[in-house]
């Protein structure tokens, strides 16, 4: 499969290092990641309206101890330019329908 194709989002696949766990095409996405610093649980949902489509993000992450808030504060600037890359991401993919 070459990874510069469109591919669908499905539940129970991944999403670069997200776990895809719910999916409601074309409205609606929840995704969860864990690792040794921060478990997360993201739904992103898409609503259409007169001037495109407005994309909401929420993220609950209990970030585990130290690490986890330093691991935060160190990607803390970065983060936006991470979310804005994965919804062109996401964008690309539901391209694939």
């Amino acid at each position: 499969m070459a990874l510069n194709q469109p591919q669908a989002i499905e539940a129970g696949k991944y999403f670069g290092f997200f776990h895809v766990i719910y999916v409601d095409p074309p409205r609606e996405v929840g995704m969860t990641v864990e690792n040794r610093l921060t478990c997360a649980l993201m739904c992103w949902v898409l609503r259409e309206n007169s001037n495109g489509t407005t994309v909401f993000n929420v993220t609950c992450a209990n970030l585990k101890r130290r690490q986890g808030r330093f691991y935060w504060q160190i990607i803390r600037p970065f983060h936006d330019g991470l979310i804005e890359g994965s919804l062109r991401e996401l964008h690309r993919r539901s391209q694939a329908r």
